[in-house]
């Protein structure tokens, strides 16, 4: 049976308090997810709003991080480059610097695109990943539509990879 879907639209007047309102109702959402469901799973990607977002996300002097529900959380990613992660074009290397390296999350909650192997490859695995995930329910994000949407599992394959080509 199809289930209704509300899109909220934000307007924002600079980066800085969109990243603000990112971070607030990621928190939010996660918080929701976990409360119905037990776990909150979250697909992000690249890019330099995710990233201020995510950075607020990790700061102990922002509201955020002490709400955010860290130990019922597992991050996807929506998308990746055919890059190893410690390569500067990686998102999961942006995500890595901007938000793991500083939060209690532990590796089996970190589910990255591994854009190191052939791209079919790559995708394949993460659909796999994501398929097998216990979560009865998931909440996903695509961060450049700022559109929030809560999936059954196993959650559509939407992963992309980008070809990075110098």
């Amino acid at each position: 049976m199809p289930r209704k879907l509300s899109i909220k639209y934000y307007v924002e007047p600079d980066a800085a308090a969109l990243a603000r309102r990112a971070a607030q109702y990621l928190v939010e959402m996660a918080g929701e997810a976990v409360e119905a469901f037990g776990r909150a799973r979250i697909a992000i990607s690249g890019g330099t709003t995710p990233k201020a977002a995510l950075q607020l996300l990790a700061d102990p002097h922002q509201p955020w991080r002490s709400r955010m529900p860290w130990d019922r959380l597992d991050l996807y990613w929506v998308d990746e480059r055919t890059v190893p992660p410690d390569n500067e074009k990686s998102n999961y290397r942006m995500t890595r610097e901007a938000l793991l390296d500083h939060v209690p999350l532990q590796p089996c909650q970190i589910h990255r695109m591994e854009g190191e192997l052939e791209p079919e490859v790559a995708a394949s695995r993460n659909c796999a990943t994501a398929s097998a995930s216990k979560a009865p329910k998931c909440l996903a994000s695509t961060w450049w539509h700022w559109a929030w949407a809560t999936m059954d599992t196993p959650p559509r394959c939407f992963q992309t990879l980008k070809r990075f080509t110098n």
